[in-house]
């Protein structure tokens, strides 16, 4: 554990004790890509033993898009103690409603309400009216059925694959991480010299927030096992308001595959008209888009989907909106790309 003061208001928390959790998120997360981490430092015999072992937790959250949300709950935790075992304690302490409630991130859903959901811990109907509140993300009836009505099985579940991938594998290669960490706290450290954390922190991400705080506290994590090149959680309400930016410490270098989906996106001349637009005037919501850019509004969520699967736009969920906004790192990335391979003279 490293727990460095950057800031009065500013912290680097490195947590190795929470990389075994991240491991089981990027497995659950399903997708090549995402678990390549993963691939490299457990063999297929493990991994497919692990799904035979876990089957309910396997076949309930590879279909949902919120296992990432797990680490949600670190904003309630103090870190400088922290343990998974108290991490699990923690969360198996919630009410399975209040577990649910943050899991699916009802918050941001305007027909959501406790009582339902609720009631759909034993009532069919209730847990019908419940799917119907997340049935665009794509979670199929039966996984939040199971997701439901077996909370605490999951969970439980979830930290035992964590300590099972908890192996020697890892520990070496998180030793191989140590001059990584420490090359990221000095760059937050300089960015910190020049910036607010705020504004360091969107230029990170390379967004702009729509959720702007202001924040008590910003915490800075590295995270090697996490399947996204950076996560952020953060408190809306509440007397303790608290940011924590997760930064990957893996290489996720883009592939020849990942150029052309873009240029797939790209292609398409009302995604091009979108991506202009938010380069523009910053992050809106989907029917600001339609309306600006003359788009049926049932067309607008497929055509953010493209733009999302190319990684060129962020999503973030402010009441009961979505606000889109450009991926400014993304795209530079892809540019200099593209300036690599057409226009470099080497």
């Amino acid at each position: 554990m490293q727990i460095d003061a950057l800031h009065p208001t500013c912290t680097f928390v490195y947590l190795p004790e929470l990389e075994p959790l991240w491991g089981a998120i990027q497995l659950l997360c399903n997708q090549e890509k995402l678990t390549a981490a993963c691939a490299s430092l457990y063999t297929e015999q493990e991994r497919q033993e692990w799904r035979k072992t876990y089957p309910l937790l396997f076949e309930t959250f590879t279909q949902c898009p919120w296992v990432v949300n797990m680490m949600d709950f670190l904003l309630d935790m103090p870190l400088d103690s922290f343990s998974l075992d108290a991490y699990q304690e923690a969360i198996l302490a919630l009410p399975p409603q209040q577990f649910l409630w943050r899991l699916l991130d009802l918050e941001h859903v305007p027909q959501a309400n406790m009582e339902d959901l609720t009631r759909a811990l034993s009532d069919q109907m209730a847990l019908e009216r419940v799917f119907q509140w997340v049935a665009d993300s794509h979670i199929s009836f039966l996984a939040l059925s199971a997701l439901v009505r077996h909370s605490h099985t999951l969970i439980v579940q979830m930290f035992q694959l964590a300590q099972d991938m908890n192996n020697q594998a890892l520990a070496s290669a998180l030793e191989q991480q140590t001059p990584h960490v420490e090359a990221l706290r000095r760059t937050i450290q300089e960015g910190l010299a020049a910036s607010d954390p705020l504004v360091l922190s969107q230029n990170m991400m390379g967004k702009t927030f729509r959720n702007r705080g202001p924040y008590q506290e910003y915490v800075f994590l590295p995270a090697y096992l996490m399947p996204f090149r950076c996560a952020r959680y953060f408190h809306t309400c509440g007397t303790h308001k608290r940011q924590l930016l997760f930064l990957s410490l893996g290489q996720n270098s883009r592939g020849r595959e990942d150029t052309i989906r873009i240029l797939k996106a790209l292609a398409d001349g009302k995604r091009y008209d979108i991506l202009t637009l938010l380069a523009k005037e910053g992050p809106l919501r989907g029917l600001d888009i339609a309306q600006r850019v003359s788009i049926a509004t049932s067309t607008v969520s497929h055509h953010m989907e493209q733009l999302k699967d190319s990684g060129l736009i962020t999503e973030e969920p402010v009441k009961n909106s979505k606000f889109y906004g450009l991926n400014r790192n993304s795209m530079a990335e892809f540019l200099h790309e593209l300036h690599r391979d057409f226009l470099s003279e080497d």
